[in-house]
């Protein structure tokens, strides 16, 4: 919803969810936010990391650090998808 958000604020329709990691990606490059460009990565490996940390092949601070950074670029969506109006 925030990368679909962040396109309507910019005149984009995305249609599908390949529409939609592209556009994330494609917006992750063009702002340097590697947490935006890796959102959706992060996103479906996080089921994986979760089983290893509960099998103890992965420390849970592994998890914590996805999580801050999935958090992070959602934040950052919403940034865009709702641009400050104190300057009009």
């Amino acid at each position: 919803m925030a990368v679909k958000g962040a396109a309507l604020s910019r005149g984009d329709v995305l249609q599908n969810q390949e529409e939609i990691q592209a556009y994330a990606v494609a917006l992750g490059q063009e702002r340097r936010d590697r947490r935006i460009r890796e959102a959706f990565t992060q996103l479906s490996s996080f089921s994986e990391a979760a089983d290893r940390v509960r099998d103890s092949r992965y420390r849970v601070d592994r998890l914590t650090t996805m999580l801050e950074d999935l958090s992070s670029a959602v934040e950052q969506l919403w940034a865009i998808a709702t641009p400050d109006d104190s300057d009009e």
